[in-house]
């Protein structure tokens, strides 16, 4: 395990010292290797000889190795998450599943196993079962990544039912660090079916705006979602922020910074509704959000800013203020 995890974790401290937005590099954990009664100080003694910070690396574990030996593996999880690191459930859904043991041991996400996803849009009842599992995740506070996404119409059905993440070869085939790196600097092309593509045309025709409202930008090594509202009428608001799930889920991601340029928008309880609906400042993959321009319309949200998220939003005079904010760790 030890050559497997420090092999990751000095790749990815590689790519962070290159400036690449790398979020969270995840490394499997087997039953045997989690057992090794030196398996704490063999991850902590990774984590230093490499420089990696503990919160950019994820931990897989399936549910058949959470279960046994519960008592212990509490422990280890707490002291695993003390430190930062993250933790995820391989493969869920085949094993235990059981909402008990979710509540109980400290996790940050769940992985539906791909023998689910292959037949979401064929089955009924595995259609069932994922949606289940989506809605129970959500109400736990954890992220929720489909495993083994290998068509368009998958990906459509999990981002209707709001998964957080998902991965498969619909995104990308293995490749190389290399490669891993140029997929991290550029994002990934996603191949749309025609019919997509045609509806996506449609739409830039119709609100030409929205691709340059709406869009991910690099500001100091890290990568932002910026939502340009600056000078909107209300109408361009809505339409803008309507465009926002989509994206950001269709996107690669580990995290994400948020940030929201407000700058002489105009707002009526349309635009302020949708906002609350579409925005997706809350979910568990967004790190941090920041405002700017916000002055004209903190008026607007200060009675029910809590209805948008539990989260702090900063809110800065300028876009570069805002940026230098989201850029520290």
């Amino acid at each position: 395990m030890r050559g497997a995890l420090r092999e990751a974790c000095q790749q990815a401290r590689t790519w962070l010292d290159d400036g690449l937005p790398l979020a969270t590099m995840a490394v499997n954990i087997s039953a045997i290797e989690f057992r090794n009664e030196k398996f704490l100080e063999g991850v902590f003694a990774v984590l230093k000889d490499t420089g990696l910070d503990p919160r950019c690396l994820e931990l897989e574990l399936t549910e058949s190795v959470l279960m046994k030996h519960a008592a212990a593996t509490e422990s280890i999880l707490k002291a695993l998450r003390s430190r930062g690191v993250q933790l995820a459930v391989d493969d869920f859904g085949t094993g235990y599943s059981s909402l008990s043991y979710l509540r109980k041991f400290s996790v940050d996400s769940l992985k539906i196993d791909q023998s689910f996803i292959r037949q979401i849009t064929t089955t009924p009842h595995e259609t069932t079962i994922v949606t289940a599992i989506i809605g129970m995740g959500r109400g736990l506070k954890l992220r929720v990544v489909a495993e083994g996404v290998e068509t368009q119409e998958e990906l459509a059905f999990l981002q209707a039912h709001e998964c957080d993440e998902a991965q498969g070869y619909y995104f990308s085939r293995p490749v190389l660090p290399e490669q891993s790196a140029k997929l991290l600097e550029t994002g990934i092309a996603l191949p749309l079916c025609e019919a997509s593509r045609v509806t996506e045309q449609a739409a830039a025709a119709q609100h030409p705006y929205i691709t340059d409202r709406l869009r991910f930008i690099i500001h100091e090594g890290k990568q932002i979602l910026l939502i340009d509202v600056s000078n909107c009428s209300a109408a361009e608001v809505e339409t803008t922020f309507r465009a926002v799930p989509e994206l950001v889920t269709a996107h690669p991601r580990g995290s994400v910074l948020i940030l929201t340029d407000f700058k002489g928008a105009s707002f009526d309880q349309e635009a302020i509704r949708v906002m609350k609906e579409t925005a997706v400042f809350d979910k568990p993959y967004v790190k941090k959000s920041a405002w700017a321009g916000a002055e004209g319309v903190l008026h607007v949200f200060s009675a029910n800013l809590s209805s948008f998220s539990r989260r702090e939003f900063p809110a800065f005079k300028t876009r570069e203020e805002a940026l230098a904010w989201l850029a520290k760790d």
